[in-house]
C-alpha cells in the first residue's frame, strides 16, 4: 500500500541513504528531477541531478551531516527551462553512519504553473492600476491638446506672410501635437482594453490575413515578410481584433528593428497542447538585460517610443490564456514567441476550472 501511495504522488520522492545511494524514486521524480527507477542503487553523485541543481546538492549535504530540514522555494533546475520547484530536504531514518552521516528524503513539487499564475495576476493588477491612472491623465490632457491644435491652425491662417521660418515653426508645433495626441490614444487603448470575446478561429487563415495586411508597409520599408505555417494547425479561441493588434505590434517592431531592410519571418507550429507563433527579425538584437524589461510599462529603447506597445501585447496574450517571451536569435536578431492553447485544451481547462470568485467572466461565443 505504501509503495502504491508513493508511486501515485504528484510530488517527486527521492530517498538517499547514508552511503549516498539512491534507494527510492517515484514516477514524478523522473518528470520533475530527471531521476528514475534505473538510478535506484546508484550513487546520487553519479547522476546529473546535483550538477544541474547545485542548491539541492548543498541542502542534501547539510541535512545528511546533521543539519535541520531545509526548504528551497521557486528554484530552477538546469535543463528545465520552464521548471520551477519547491523542495523539502529532511532526515530519513534513525541510522547514522560511523562518520555521522544519515539518510535524506527529498520531496519536490513542480510549482511552475502556480508561480506563473501568480505572476500573471500581479502583472494584470499592475496593468489595471496603471490603466486607470492613464485614463485619468489622458482625459485631463486631451482637451487642452485639442484647444492648442485648433489655435495653431488659426494662427497659421493669420500669418500668411510669416515667411519660411514661421511656417517651419508652426509645422514643428503641429507635428509634436499630433505625436502627443497619438500617445494619448495609446494610453486610452491600454486603459479601455475590454475582456476578450473569444470565438473559434482558423489560425492559418488568420495569420495569412494579417500577413497580407502588413505586407505592403513591409515592402515599403525594404523588408521581406516570409510566412511559414505548419500543416493542419489546430483551431484556437481568440478575440480577432485584439489578437490582430498584438501580432501587428510584434511585426511592426520587427520591421523597425531593421531600418536598412532584411527579412521578418512569421512562423506557426503545433506545440504542447497548443500552437507556437514566432516573429523573427534579423536586426541587431536585444541584449539580455534589456530583454528582462521589454514588457515593463514605459520601458523603451526607441528615441521616440512610448513603452506601451509590448505591455499591451502581453496583456492581450495573457487574456487569451497564452504566454509570450522575448528571445535572442542566432546569429543575430530577436524572436518574440507566443504560445496559445488550442481550442480543445482551452475548453477542457474552462470546463474543469472552479467557478470564479466574482461575476466578471470572459465573454465566450461559439460559432
Amino acid at each position: 500500500m505504501q509503495v502504491q501511495i508513493v508511486e501515485s504522488l504528484r510530488a517527486a520522492i527521492l530517498v538517499i541513504d547514508r552511503e549516498r545511494l539512491i534507494r527510492t524514486t517515484n514516477p514524478a521524480a523522473d518528470e520533475i528531477l530527471g531521476v528514475n527507477a534505473r538510478d535506484v542503487g546508484s550513487p546520487v553523485d553519479e547522476t546529473s541531478l546535483l550538477r544541474r541543481f547545485p542548491a539541492l546538492a548543498r541542502a542534501i549535504a547539510d541535512v545528511a551531516e546533521g543539519g535541520d530540514a531545509l526548504t528551497l522555494e521557486g528554484e530552477r533546475i538546469a535543463g528545465f527551462d520552464e521548471h520551477l520547484v519547491d523542495v523539502l530536504v529532511t532526515p530519513f531514518g534513525d541510522e547514522v553512519s560511523a562518520g555521522g552521516v544519515r539518510g535524506v528524503l527529498v520531496v519536490a513539487d513542480d510549482v511552475s504553473d502556480a508561480i506563473a499564475t501568480k505572476s500573471r495576476l500581479i502583472q494584470t493588477e499592475r496593468l489595471a492600476a496603471i490603466g486607470r491612472m492613464a485614463a485619468h491623465v489622458t482625459h485631463e490632457v486631451r482637451n487642452p491638446l485639442s484647444s492648442i491644435g485648433l489655435n495653431v491652425d488659426m494662427l497659421g491662417d493669420e500669418i500668411h506672410e510669416a515667411g519660411p521660418e514661421g511656417k517651419r515653426l508652426l509645422e514643428s508645433i503641429q507635428r509634436e501635437l499630433e505625436r502627443l495626441e497619438s500617445i494619448t490614444e495609446e494610453y486610452l487603448r491600454l486603459a479601455r482594453l475590454p475582456e476578450p470575446s473569444l470565438t473559434p478561429q482558423d489560425l492559418a487563415e488568420f495569420l495569412n490575413d494579417v500577413a497580407e495586411f502588413v505586407r505592403r508597409e513591409m515592402d515599403a520599408a525594404g523588408v521581406e515578410l516570409r510566412l511559414d505555417l505548419a500543416a493542419q494547425l489546430p483551431a484556437v479561441a481568440m478575440d480577432e481584433p485584439q489578437f490582430r493588434q498584438a501580432l501587428l505590434n510584434l511585426l511592426r517592431n520587427a520591421r523597425e528593428a531593421m531600418p536598412e531592410g532584411g527579412v521578418v519571418k512569421l512562423e506557426a507550429t503545433r506545440y504542447d497542447d497548443g500552437v507556437r507563433i514566432q516573429v523573427h527579425d534579423e536586426g541587431p538584437g536585444i541584449d539580455e538585460e534589456e530583454r528582462k524589461h521589454v514588457f515593463d510599462m514605459f520601458y523603451t529603447t526607441k528615441e521616440r517610443g512610448t513603452g506601451l506597445g509590448l505591455p499591451l501585447t502581453q496583456q492581450i496574450v495573457i487574456a487569451h490564456s497564452g504566454k509570450i517571451a522575448c528571445k535572442a536569435r542566432h546569429p543575430h536578431g530577436t524572436t518574440f514567441e507566443i504560445w496559445l492553447p488550442d481550442l480543445d485544451s482551452l475548453l477542457a481547462r474552462i470546463s474543469s476550472a472552479p467557478p470564479p470568485p466574482t461575476t466578471k467572466t470572459t465573454a465566450w461565443r461559439v460559432g
